[in-house]
């Protein structure tokens, strides 16, 4: 079971103008138990597609954070908690996360956690879109 929380901040003045650029990352946290529901723990490798639809589609973009590119993701007692945009990032069709979130109204992130792809993508709503 997987569930996912995502979060993005800025700065702004009173009059709206923003005072710095957003930060080109999405926190993602989650909660990964084995079939049995039992908390996982331990490093994993953790990969993120995103896509303009909740099955097949267009690949948008993906972050892997993985053991070979010295960012895997830490579980502890089923909870982890990392960086989308901190990843190794591999240009589907678009380069980055902030042209994903420009130029598409939509977006679902699969998720890949070690040899297995879970299911359903989940829909990325507002805040994923503050990057705009």
């Amino acid at each position: 079971m997987l569930s996912v929380a995502f979060a993005c901040l800025g700065l702004f003045l009173l009059d709206g103008h923003a005072v710095t650029d957003p930060p080109q990352l999405l926190t993602m946290q989650g909660r990964l138990t084995n079939a049995s529901g039992v908390p996982e723990n331990g490093s994993r490798d953790i990969v993120v597609r995103f896509y303009d639809l909740a099955t097949l589609g267009t690949l948008l973009l993906t972050d892997s954070h993985t053991a070979a590119g010295s960012n895997a993701v830490t579980v502890t007692n089923g909870m982890y908690d990392f960086q989308l945009g901190g990843g190794t990032i591999t240009a589907g069709s678009k380069a980055n996360l902030e042209q994903v979130f420009r130029d598409v109204n939509t977006v679902w992130a699969e998720l890949q956690v070690g040899a297995e792809t879970l299911t359903p993508r989940t829909r990325i709503v507002s805040s994923g879109f503050a990057l705009n």
